[in-house]
C-alpha cells in the first residue's frame, strides 16, 4: 500500500500540471481526499475564471500568508466562497472548503493556488490560480507601489516650456535648476542637469508633463540624485479658488546610501491639493516608504503652503512634519497643461528616516 506522502506527491504533481483524470466519485464532498486526487482542468470559463487576474502595472510589497489570502477570498468574491471558513490542511497545503458552492480554494509551500470547483456526484474540476505573490496586491492594495519603467502608460516626451525646472534630491539638499540647454534622451531620462551628470538612469518616468529619473551616483561619492522636472507656475492670480483631485501620483525607488552600500526602498503615497485664494495654494501630503529587505515602513504626513512663485530656486516650503522619524519634505507645483486649465503636477522631495537609514526619493501627481 503506497504512503499518505507518495499518493499526495503523485496527485499534486498531476494537478499543478493540469492533468486529466477521473472525477472523485466516492469521495465525499469537503473530504481531504479530493486535494489528494487528480481532476481534469475547467475550461477557461466558468467559477473562478475571473480570478486568474492579468498582473498590474504594480508590484507587491509583500506576499500574502496562506490566511490572509484565503480571508481576502472570502471577502473579495463572495458568491463563490460564503459563508466563511475555517483552515483545513493536507500536506504542503493550507485550504478551505465551501459546502454551499462545492468549492475548495487553497495555497501551498511553494506559493501556488488551486481552486477546485465541483460538479456533482464527487467530481471537480481543478482551476490553477498562478501564485499567491500574485495577489499580493488585491489582498494589500495601499502597499502596491507603481513599476518605473522606461516606457510607461502615456509616455511621451517632455514638453519643455519658458519655466521648465528640474528639483534635484540627494541627501536632506533639494535644489532646483532651470531646465534650458538640458537635452532628454530618446528613452526618456536627462542624463545631465545642471552641474549633475551621469552615463546611466534609472526608474525612468516620462509624460508631456514631467519627467523623473534617478542619475546614478556621481564619482566617489555613492549618492545617486533623484530629480523630477516640470513647468514651474510662477503666479496663480489667474486662477479662482478651487480643489484639485490627485492621482494615485509616481515614485522612483527611494535610495539610501552609507558609504559604498546602496539600498533601495519603495514608496506610495497621495496628495491633495486646493487653490485657496489669487495668490496661494495648499498641498495635503502623505508618502509611505518601506526601506531595503522589508524594513518597517515609516510615514511621512506635511501641510504644505506655496506662497510666492517667484522664479528661482524650486520655490517650496517644508511641510509641518508631523511624524517625528521624518527629517524634510519639500513641495513645488507645475502645470499640467493649458496654462494651469488642465491642473497642476505637485512635485515632491523627500527624505525619510527608518531605523538608522535616511531615504530619499521624488514623486509627482497629477491634479486636476
Amino acid at each position: 500500500m503506497k504512503t499518505i506522502e507518495v499518493v499526495l506527491a503523485a496527485a499534486l504533481s498531476c494537478l499543478l500540471v493540469a492533468c486529466g483524470g477521473g472525477g472523485g466519485g466516492g469521495t465525499a464532498a469537503g473530504d481531504a481526499d479530493v486535494f489528494s486526487r487528480p481532476h481534469p482542468v475547467a475550461a477557461g470559463s466558468g467559477p473562478l475564471a475571473d480570478m486568474a487576474l492579468p498582473a498590474p502595472r504594480l508590484a507587491a510589497v509583500r506576499t500574502p500568508d496562506a490566511i490572509s489570502f484565503l480571508n481576502w477570498a472570502e471577502s473579495a468574491y463572495p458568491n463563490y466562497f460564503p459563508p466563511a471558513q475555517s483552515n483545513k490542511y493536507l500536506d504542503v497545503w493550507t485550504y478551505r472548503y465551501y459546502p454551499k458552492t462545492d468549492i475548495y480554494l487553497g495555497t501551498n509551500t511553494s506559493g501556488e493556488v488551486l481552486g477546485l470547483v465541483g460538479k456533482g456526484a464527487g467530481n471537480y474540476d481543478s482551476v490553477p490560480l498562478g501564485k499567491v505573490a500574485d495577489f499580493g496586491c488585491s489582498v494589500y492594495p495601499s502597499e502596491c507601489i507603481p513599476v518605473p519603467t522606461s516606457n510607461p502608460g502615456n509616455q511621451a516626451p517632455f514638453s519643455k516650456g519658458d519655466y521648465s525646472m528640474a528639483m534635484i534630491a540627494y541627501g536632506n539638499r533639494p535644489q532646483g535648476y532651470w531646465i534650458k540647454n538640458e537635452t532628454q534622451e530618446s528613452d526618456g531620462s536627462f542624463k545631465k542637469i545642471g552641474p549633475y551628470e551621469s552615463p546611466g538612469v534609472t526608474d525612468i518616468i516620462s509624460t508631456k508633463h514631467f519627467a523623473m529619473g534617478v542619475l546614478d551616483s556621481a564619482a566617489g561619492t555613492y549618492v545617486p540624485f533623484h530629480y523630477v522636472t516640470y513647468n514651474h507656475i510662477s503666479d496663480l492670480s489667474d486662477y479662482p479658488p478651487r480643489d484639485f483631485v490627485c492621482d494615485k501620483g509616481v515614485f522612483n525607488s527611494p535610495t539610501s546610501s552609507h558609504g559604498s552600500n546602496l539600498k533601495k526602498g519603495s514608496a506610495t503615497g497621495s496628495a491633495t491639493l486646493s487653490v485657496i485664494d489669487m495668490k496661494e495654494a495648499k498641498v495635503g501630503l502623505t508618502i509611505n516608504v518601506t526601506g531595503a529587505n522589508g524594513a518597517a515602513s515609516g510615514t511621512l504626513q506635511a501641510l504644505t503652503y506655496q506662497g510666492d512663485r517667484r522664479p528661482i530656486g524650486f520655490n517650496g516650503q517644508k511641510g509641518s512634519l508631523i511624524d517625528p522619524k521624518i527629517s524634510q519634505a519639500t513641495v513645488a507645483i507645475g502645470d499640467a497643461g493649458n496654462a494651469g486649465d488642465d491642473g497642476y503636477i505637485v512635485a515632491i522631495h523627500y527624505m525619510m528616516d527608518i531605523g538608522n537609514e535616511s531615504y530619499v526619493g521624488v514623486a509627482a501627481f497629477t491634479c486636476k
